[in-house]
Formats: structure tokens, sequence, C-alpha cells
């Protein structure tokens, strides 16, 4: 089982979002996903989470919430969110390139199939806790 924690960090104004490009698996494609990666043996998602946006983007958020659990065969997502205009000072510390982009313009992008409903579900402050079963 492979378990991983994502997050999608929006500027206070939610105006705007943190993406990374990312390769695709087994492809040349180059796709816009939430920052973050795998959970290590003995961490917790949340932590995870900090590790994993620090290590991407340059960013410590304390922030975090998660909204939803993606399960997909024999993957666990772990997805979270967070509110700071600390997000305009994102930096790109590893190969994929980590930026902000309008959350009103994410149509214009090829992103992987699933951004543009997690930013949506992010957004509603209506979902506490979802688990989506693919």
């Amino acid at each position: 089982m492979e378990n991983i924690s994502i997050g999608f960090l929006f500027s206070k104004d939610r105006k705007f979002v943190s993406l990374i490009k990312r390769k695709e698996d087994s492809s040349e494609l180059i796709k816009l996903t939430g920052i973050g990666g795998h959970i290590e043996i003995g961490e917790s998602a949340l932590d995870a989470m900090i590790r994993e946006f620090e290590e991407e983007a340059g960013l410590k958020i304390d922030s975090w919430k998660q909204f939803a659990v993606l399960r997909i065969k024999d993957v666990t997502v772990n997805v979270f969110k967070a509110f700071s205009d600390d997000l305009y000072q994102i930096q790109t510390k590893e190969k994929d390139m980590a930026r902000f982009y309008s959350v009103h313009s994410l149509y214009l992008y090829d992103s992987w199939y699933n951004v543009k409903y997690l930013t949506e579900m992010a957004l509603d402050d209506s979902i506490i806790n979802s688990t989506i079963i693919y």
C-alpha cells in the first residue's frame, strides 16, 4: 500500500492556488498537480504534508487541514488545504516546478484529472472530510 499526502495552498482571498508541474508516470506528459509526496515510515499524513511542501515549494506551512482521502487501487492520497499569502513566496526546490496559478484559470492548463475538482472541494467550506474511491 502506497500512502501519499498532497496539498493545495490558497491565497487568503482564495484567488490563487499553489500547484506543481510533474511528469506523469511512464510518459513525457507534464501536468499540474497538488504539491506533496510519499509518507515516510512512522510519519503522519500531516507531518508528511508539512515536510513535502517545504521540500518542494520552500515554505513551511503549519496550518494544513485535511479535507479528503482518495483511494485508488493500492494508493491512499491524503488531501490537505491551507490559506496563506505566503503563497506568493513559493520557490521551486526540487526538479519539478512549483508556482501559483489563478483558481479561475485552471481550465487553461493541462492538469491531472482530479486537480480541478479537488481545488473546488478545498474551497467549499462545507466539505470537512470526504473519502473518494476510484
